[in-house]
Formats: structure tokens, sequence, C-alpha cells
């Protein structure tokens, strides 16, 4: 069994697998209903379910590879990724009161 076919495996049980989904529809959902929503904050619900993700999981490095294998090729993604913490960070940098 190669490495990402290997089941990744989660502290507690297979239910903090749902950890990264549930964190990013309850934001969203909660940013919906306040009127709040918007491309930045699903990217940072988005950026926070994953790191979750990592945190419940036994093999981080096991998990990182298999979202990564699982998004696209590793260097379209690691554009794209560089290209939302910049537009994530830099709006965010404008926004704050001087």
């Amino acid at each position: 069994m190669s490495a990402s076919e290997k089941p990744i495996q989660f502290r507690g049980s297979m239910l903090f697998s749902a950890v990264p989904l549930a964190t990013f529809l309850g934001c969203t959902i909660v940013f919906l209903v306040l009127g709040a929503v918007s491309d930045v904050g699903m990217i940072m619900f988005a950026m926070a379910g994953i790191s979750l993700g990592m945190a419940f999981c036994t093999d981080m490095a096991g998990y990182c590879e298999r979202v990564f294998s699982l998004m696209a090729n590793r260097v379209a993604t690691v554009a794209i990724v560089c290209w939302l913490w910049a537009g994530t960070f830099t709006r965010s940098w404008w926004a704050r009161p001087s």
C-alpha cells in the first residue's frame, strides 16, 4: 500500500475527519446570516478548516500530502495558495484602521 493509499487516521474518531468541512460551512453560514460573507472570509474559513484537520490528524505529513494531491498539480497549487494568502492578507492589511 503506497503512502497515497494509506488511510488517514484522526485523533478521537472518524467524526473528526468532518472538522474541516464543518468549520468551513459553520463559519460561512454564520457570516451569511450576519450579511458579511466575502470571498476573503470564505478563503480564511477554508484555510482554518484545513489547519484544524491537520491538528486532529495523527500523520500530519500524510494529511498534507493527501490534501495537496487531491487539490491539483503541486506547482499550480503552490501558486494558487500563495495568491490566495497574498490576497487575503493584503485586503486585511488595507482594511485595518490607520
